[in-house]
C-alpha cells in the first residue's frame, strides 16, 4: 500500500481536521492531509508496516505484516525523511504549526 504524507510535518503526529466543504487551498496550500508519523501509526494499527518512502519521502510504502517480513524489513520514519527538500519543507510548516491539528 502507497500512501501520501506530509512531510514538511516532520515528526509531529499531526493530521489536518476534516472538512467536508474544503475548497483546497482554502485556507493554506500545505493546510490538508497527515503527517508521515500519524499515517505510520495508522498503518500500525490496521496490520502494516512501513518499509521504504520514494525518493522525497512523501509516499509511504506499507506491507501487510505477516508478508515477507524477514525479506522486507520495517524501516523507521526518521530514515524515510532524509532528502534536502524535506528539510525545506519543515521551513514552509513554521508558518501554519500553531493551526488547529488532531494529534494522534
Amino acid at each position: 500500500m502507497i500512501i501520501e504524507t506530509h512531510n514538511e510535518f516532520g515528526l509531529n503526529d499531526i493530521v489536518v481536521p476534516y472538512e467536508p466543504d474544503l475548497n483546497y487551498p482554502k485556507k493554506h496550500p500545505l493546510y490538508h492531509g497527515a503527517s508521515p508519523a500519524a499515517m505510520v501509526k495508522l498503518a500500525r494499527k490496521k496490520g502494516y508496516r512501513l518499509v521504504g518512502a520514494n525518493e522525497y519521502g512523501f509516499n509511504f510504502i506499507f506491507i501487510k505484516n505477516g508478508i515477507a517480513d524477514k525479506l522486507i524489513p520495517e524501516v523507521d520514519v526518521e530514515s524515510v525523511l532524509d532528502h534536502p527538500s524535506v528539510k525545506e519543507g519543515y521551513k514552509k510548516f513554521e508558518e501554519i504549526k500553531d493551526w488547529e491539528y488532531i494529534r494522534v
